[in-house]
C-alpha cells in the first residue's frame, strides 16, 4: 500500500462506515460535526479508550498498519479504520475532515515515531502519546506530540472531557 486509505466495515444497516466524509459525522451537530478522534490501540489501554469513545458516542477511527489489527479491533465493534503504510512518510492527509484529536498508545518507539510523523500533518488539534515507559521520550514532542503522558495503567479517558459525541 503506498498511501493512507480509509478501510471500512459495513455497519448494521449495510452502509459503509468509513466513507471519505465519515459516517459518524452525519449524526453529530456543531463545529466538530465531521471531525473524529483518531486512535492507535495496540493493547488493553487503547482498547479501553476505544470502549469509552463508543460509550460517549464520540466518532472515531482506529489507526492500523496491518490487516491483523483490524480483525482484533473489529471484535470490539470498531467500524472505522485508517490503514497506513508506515514506510511511506510523505502521505497526504487522511480522507475527510482533519481529526479533532489524535491519541497514540505507544507500542514501540519506532512505530510511534512513524505514526507521529504521519498524524501530526493531518490535524491542527492535539496529538497525545500515551506511554507506559517511564523514560521520557522528547523525540515525540519534536515529531508533533502536544503531550507525552506517562501512565502505568494507560487510563487517560480524562482526555475526552469537553469532547462531545452524538
Amino acid at each position: 500500500m503506498s498511501q493512507a486509505t480509509a478501510t471500512t466495515a459495513a455497519n448494521r444497516d449495510g452502509r459503509e462506515a468509513g466513507r471519505t466524509e465519515g459516517s459518524s459525522a452525519e449524526r453529530e451537530e456543531g463545529p466538530d460535526a465531521a471531525r473524529r478522534v483518531i486512535v492507535s490501540a495496540p493493547g488493553p489501554a487503547g482498547e479501553q479508550f476505544i470502549r469509552m469513545l463508543k460509550y460517549k458516542k464520540i466518532p472515531f477511527a482506529v489507526l492500523i498498519n496491518h490487516p491483523d489489527q483490524k480483525e482484533r479491533l473489529a471484535k470490539l465493534g470498531v467500524q472505522d479504520f485508517v490503514q497506513v503504510d508506515t514506510k511511506v512518510t510523505d502521505l497526504a492527509a487522511v480522507a475527510g475532515d482533519p481529526p479533532r484529536m489524535v491519541v497514540l498508545f505507544e507500542d514501540s518507539l519506532n512505530l510511534t515515531c512513524r505514526y507521529l510523523k504521519l498524524c501530526s500533518t493531518w490535524t491542527e488539534g492535539p496529538v497525545y502519546v500515551i506511554s507506559q515507559n517511564s523514560i521520557p521520550r522528547p523525540i515525540y514532542r519534536c515529531l508533533g506530540a502536544k503531550s507525552v503522558i506517562y501512565s502505568r495503567s494507560g487510563e487517560v479517558t480524562y482526555l475526552l472531557q469537553g469532547v462531545t459525541g452524538v
